[in-house]
């Protein structure tokens, strides 16, 4: 009797975790959330002219969302990790001086390099992620897999 109670115990926590995919997101969607919003208001503020980027209440504000979403990148990063950490981390510092010198191409065109690298893994991620078989560290980039 108790075996059959934690066959549908288990039955019941595989049919929860496997609602809870479709309802919330894993560390890997937020982490392409991030790059889309910085990606999108960059591109606000590219397209934006040049002479009224000053008074552009618009450019203003897709500006400073584009940097939060870079502090947010930087965040979730540990640096001493290993060495893709590390590289990371020098790709979002230079994006962020090539925003400060108004150089927005640059700074989407990397972006888009490193949303793709992730989205590429983004299917295999979450379901290890949600399969438990994957444990990510204190929302940083360091991961350890515990099988």
């Amino acid at each position: 009797m108790d075996l059959r109670v934690n066959e549908v115990m288990k039955e019941v926590a595989s049919h929860y975790r496997k609602q809870q995919a479709v309802t919330s997101w894993t560390k890997v969607d937020m982490l392409l959330e991030l790059y889309d919003h910085a990606i999108s208001n960059l591109e606000v503020c590219q397209t934006t002219p040049e002479e009224t980027r000053a008074e552009d209440p618009v450019f203003s504000q897709a500006y400073l969302s584009a940097q939060k979403a870079l502090w947010g990148l930087f965040s979730g990063i540990d640096a001493e990790a290993n060495e893709v950490a590390f590289n990371v981390v020098r790709l979002l510092h230079f994006i962020v001086v090539k925003i400060e010198e108004a150089e927005f191409d640059i700074s989407i065109n990397i972006l888009k390099g490193l949303r793709s690298a992730f989205s590429a893994v983004q299917a295999e991620v979450n379901e290890l992620e949600l399969s438990g078989q994957l444990d990510i560290k204190s929302h940083t980039l360091g991961v350890q897999v515990t099988a």
